[in-house]
């Protein structure tokens, strides 16, 4: 899980358990008709503004916000460095071949961008 993701729910919890605790009530939080319209609201605009398969695309995303994709910066420098490298000596084609080996996804798309 990303960490950030984690302290972002727990800092949000805290701070609505920090008013209810200097004297606030849950009813100023809970009020049906404003709820509806909120989220209500919110919903139905992203209906109108995106089609119904790109509404859909959207659950993974929420879904990997929750995970922690980072990797070592020094092992992708060193990775970067070494394709610069090997295109340097090689050619740009000598990429193409390393970008069928690359297991990050992004790169991989990058490395085979630079190709063409």
């Amino acid at each position: 899980m990303d960490i950030a993701t984690l302290i972002g729910v727990i800092g949000i919890a805290l701070v609505l358990f920090m008013q209810l605790a200097l004297g606030g009530s849950m009813g100023v939080f809970i009020n049906p008709p404003s709820m509806i319209g909120t989220f209500g609201g919110t919903i139905m605009a992203l209906f109108m503004s995106f089609s119904l398969p790109r509404i859909k695309s959207f659950l993974p995303v929420i879904r990997n916000s929750f995970k922690d994709n980072s990797q070592d910066p020094v092992v992708m420098i060193r990775k970067l460095v070494g394709y610069a490298e090997k295109a340097r000596k090689e050619g740009m084609l000598a990429l193409e071949e390393a970008s069928e080996n690359e297991n990050d996804l992004f790169l991989r798309k990058a490395l085979r961008l630079a190709v063409d």
